[in-house]
């Protein structure tokens, strides 16, 4: 077989001797391809090729033992999630407000790359769950009305201006 690139052609022989040296050795793979002149990708193709010719039938995983290790895999990933340090982040600092919380909860469910359940991340952050959904079932406060009818507001004063006025200006049509 030729390396297309380098237009070297390599024997059996030596693929096979390059590929127990990688196997049995601590090396980096990358740096094992460097000192031999072969690229990293090719011997990366040459690796696969001789686990499938020299694999053997007594360490193959069986079905079981592939469901139990994607089981584990699973409550691995689970158990690091679970140490990690969210007080760090500042929305989840110490002394954040409760309702905080739950709106970056909210967030990181309606996001398609999280795939953590509710309770979870409740339980993370050392909330309830049903906390969290008894403030998605109540009626939106008046606090939150006023904001939110100001913010239309501002947006109006924003476009009105072709988008020119800064928050002095805005505050002064406000306040008329």
């Amino acid at each position: 077989m030729s390396d297309s690139r380098s237009g070297r052609s390599y024997t059996q022989e030596f693929k096979d001797e390059l590929c127990r040296e990688v196997t049995s050795t601590s090396k980096p793979m990358v740096d094992m391809a460097k000192s031999y002149g072969v690229g990293a990708d090719t011997l990366r193709r040459w690796l696969i090729k001789y686990r499938e010719s020299h694999a053997d039938p007594d360490t193959a995983v069986t079905g079981g033992e592939l469901a139990r290790l994607k089981d584990l895999e699973r409550e691995n990933q689970d158990l690091r999630l679970d140490n990690l340090d969210l007080k760090s982040q500042s929305l989840l600092r110490e002394g954040a407000a409760v309702v905080s919380k739950y709106e970056y909860i909210e967030s990181q469910r309606n996001d398609p790359a999280q795939m953590n359940p509710i309770t979870k991340m409740c339980a993370w952050l050392a909330l309830s769950t049903s906390g969290f959904y008894h403030l998605h079932r109540r009626p939106q406060s008046a606090t939150a009305a006023r904001r939110d009818a100001l913010g239309i507001r501002i947006h109006e004063f924003f476009k009105d201006s072709d988008g020119t006025y800064g928050y002095r200006r805005i505050h002064a049509d406000l306040e008329v």
